[in-house]
């Protein structure tokens, strides 16, 4: 599907325009499944969902579809799916997804990167910046937290450096954010594994039985032994910020 394909209810006119646009372009969607009625205080997060994945292969191509299906389940209205089909979204593509969903009033209340990270060393860095390479051009954490605002959101991180990723948001971030990986500050170049596609399994299983924060926050714990959790929140109206907890699984 294309950066502009978003899960929302649009003007007839146009969706059908969207809809007629997709299939000419050949572009693959994601099945959407049953939508569970999780309405009320117990429903998804509130903004929009982001889901990035910058490696086209079968195994976090399926990332990307149990995120899309879990939230789906907890009756998120608008998601948006970059690099779900044969290759990586444009540098480009993502900055204009970030600068459309803040021109609708709108803000990013779930962002899920999953693929390969890397460290990009011509940043300035003694040892680099995390980042994730898309078709043309990095994406550094520093520049994703110009990105994601002031929140409040919930961030998953699903790739290698994850945890230089917390760290470097945790520097630029003002606002409530709620950080996640299933990587550890003395690992972070962990590999691949099916840690993602259970943890959105978990959380899809307990749509509205408990906050959406709470919730993937359980299942957080649940899936991913050893992994880095922050709490990003601001104190005050100038959104200064302080850490409230730094949590490792044991």
């Amino acid at each position: 599907m294309s950066v502009k394909h978003l899960f929302y209810i649009a003007p007839t006119a146009r969706a059908t325009l969207l809809v007629v646009s997709l299939l000419l372009a050949g572009t693959a969607l994601i099945p959407k499944p049953e939508r569970n009625s999780a309405g009320g205080r117990n429903s998804g997060p509130d903004g929009v969902a982001v889901l990035l994945n910058n490696d086209p292969s079968p195994r976090h191509q399926a990332n990307l579809t149990m995120a899309y299906e879990a939230l789906m389940n907890w009756g998120v209205e608008r998601i948006i799916c970059l690099g779900d089909g044969s290759e990586p979204p444009r540098l480009a593509e993502v900055l204009q997804t970030f600068e459309d969903i803040r021109r609708d009033g709108d803000f990013v209340g779930l962002f899920y990167l999953t693929g390969h990270g890397a460290l990009l060393h011509s940043s300035g860095r003694e040892h680099g910046e995390a980042c994730v390479m898309l078709r043309d051009r990095p994406l550094t954490a520093s520049r994703l937290a110009d990105l994601l605002g002031s929140g409040p959101a919930t961030v998953y991180l699903d790739q290698c450096y994850a945890p230089g990723f917390i760290e470097t948001l945790t520097l630029h971030l003002n606002g409530d954010f709620l950080l996640l990986t299933d990587k550890n500050t003395d690992n972070p170049q962990t590999s691949c594994r099916d840690i993602s596609t259970a943890l959105w399994d978990h959380l899809a299983s307990r749509a509205g039985q408990a906050p959406f924060r709470d919730s993937i926050y359980a299942a957080w714990q649940e899936t991913c032994p050893g992994g880095t959790c922050r709490q990003l929140v601001s104190r005050d109206s100038s959104l200064s910020l302080s850490v409230n907890y730094d949590i490792s699984n044991p």
